[in-house]
């Protein structure tokens, strides 16, 4: 009994050592400023000379292959199954050859991202020329390989560009971090001069008007970092349906042309946001007649009134015509979940139902009557990741320098979102009784405690920069975009002049 009471704790010993080694070792990886993983070493290559028989599923690659110049590498990102078996039976399959000599290059990032492959057609006739030859192209796909980085280098990057621009949203700098993250192709150095100093899309399209070609190296460079993300995206699945990836618009001229046909007076204009106030009489008058505009879509739909003067003849025949009608709105169902498209198709529906506008009751918002205490507690905030509006967390206690350390590391990859919980993301157990957030919906302003703490001056309705505001001012700040929405008074101005 002795011995196996010695055996048991030596193993238990042994054990508890295996999982000390490995704790230091992943905190010396997640704070290294340098990639774990060297390109060098994690790249196979293998040269495959030609076979007679290959399967026919190959066939699609070797004609592509044929197609092309020599030596001329193509990505598998697009032509691999996305079934994991099927993907992995398939480069298995291309490793054993096709019927031309080639050339297999593959790239293991680790973890869970996924191999990434290249392939060519090989003019040489063994190894030691295929390498010779295939030594510059080598050289070339390395440049395009995403390199993956460690939470310190995240971090870094977070911190570099929040001091560079200080009013830049949460939500830009993931936007930024994924693109150095994702290691986009490098452009020439006076486009990438001119692309590091751009901090938002309307940014780089004022370059783009000023320097021929900018536009399009801008979208090379990107071109990538879209391919890794279209493939991730279209593996994921809801409901046991695939995700479909559609390419956004490039181009404005049909938008334009409609427009011209509705109001030929109508102002052109190279904006990228248009107000209501742009809106001529006759625009509206349309909208208003044909149009159903909604917080998640908009849809045009004519009245079918040969006679209209508002809007054109229908072009479809008037069977198939009968057959349309605007999008409804959701409506609830039973057990939670909202009626089928065909059980509401054609019925009166209003927005009422609609998710984000859903108010938590208030006395569930929060399990303590918050104070300006509780938000100092924790000294910091969220942002949600659908309406880029700044959510307040709030603390039954003063955190420690370290708690917040690990709290901060636990929301550090996690989207948050108005209406979700902390409790129900990967924040330390011991914490999840202790900091909270309140149940809102994206249409919720600013809550007041938010000026009460004095963080950084931001409309009270969208989180927009606004010129510098005073807690002694009669209302909460709102920008020039949310202008016309209600004024909200400043309670603690209210207190004051009342008092």
């Amino acid at each position: 009994m002795k011995n196996d009471v010695e055996q048991l704790a030596r193993s238990i010993a042994s054990y508890a050592d295996l999982l000390l080694d490995k704790r230091v070792r992943m905190e010396a990886i997640h704070s290294s400023t340098e990639p774990v993983r060297q390109i060098s070493q994690n790249l196979t290559v293998m040269y495959t000379q030609s076979r007679v028989l290959a399967p026919a599923f190959l066939g699609p690659i070797s004609e592509l292959l044929k197609s092309l110049d020599p030596n001329a590498p193509i990505d598998l990102a697009k032509l691999v199954p996305t079934d994991r078996r099927r993907r992995y039976e398939w480069v298995e399959a291309l490793k054993q050859g096709l019927d031309i000599p080639l050339m297999h290059v593959t790239y293991a990032p680790g973890s869970n991202v996924g191999n990434v492959h290249w392939v060519w057609h090989c003019t040489a006739e063994n190894i030691d020329e295929a390498l010779s030859i295939s030594q510059p192209i080598i050289e070339q796909i390395k440049g395009d390989i995403p390199e993956y980085h460690t939470r310190a280098i995240r971090r870094e990057a977070f911190q570099l560009f929040g001091l560079t621009t200080p009013t830049t949203k949460k939500a830009v700098l993931r936007h930024i971090y994924k693109a150095i993250a994702l290691a986009r192709k490098s452009m020439p150095e006076e486009m990438e001069a001119e692309a590091t100093k751009c901090n938002s899309m309307k940014a780089l399209r004022s370059v783009a008007e000023r320097i021929v070609g900018f536009k399009e190296a801008i979208l090379d460079s990107i071109s990538p970092v879209k391919v890794i993300l279209t493939d991730i995206a279209k593996r994921l699945e809801l409901k046991e349906k695939k995700f479909t990836v559609f390419s956004p618009a490039t181009k404005l001229d049909d938008l334009w042309t409609s427009i011209f046909s509705i109001d030929q007076e109508f102002p052109y204009s190279q904006s990228d946001k248009l107000s209501g106030k742009d809106l001529t009489s006759q625009l509206v008058e349309f909208m208003s007649h044909c149009c159903k505009q909604r917080h998640y879509y908009f849809d045009i739909l004519k009245c079918g009134e040969r006679k209209c003067k508002i809007c054109l003849p229908t072009r479809l025949p008037a069977d198939v015509f009968k057959g349309l009608d605007h999008l409804p709105d959701p409506l609830p169902g039973t057990e939670g979940h909202y009626k089928h498209f065909a059980e509401v198709f054609r019925s009166k529906t209003s927005e009422e139902h609609r998710p984000s506008l859903k108010r938590a009751a208030k006395e569930k918002t929060l399990p303590f009557y918050a104070s300006l205490q509780n938000v100092k507690n924790a000294d910091m905030m969220l942002m949600c990741d659908v309406c880029e509006m700044w959510r307040l967390v709030y603390s039954r206690r003063k955190l420690k320098q370290n708690e917040k350390k690990e709290l901060e590391k636990g929301l550090d990859c996690v989207s948050f979102s108005c209406g979700a919980q902390l409790q129900d993301s990967d924040v330390p157990e011991y914490l999840k009784d202790a900091v909270f957030v309140r149940k809102m919906s994206c249409e919720d302003p600013i809550k007041k405690l938010y000026y009460s703490a004095k963080f950084e001056d931001i409309c009270v309705y969208c989180s927009g920069p606004v010129p510098p505001w005073s807690d002694t001012e009669a209302f909460y700040p709102q920008c020039t975009s949310c202008a016309e929405k209600p004024i909200i008074a400043n309670s603690k101005k209210n207190k004051t002049v009342n008092t």
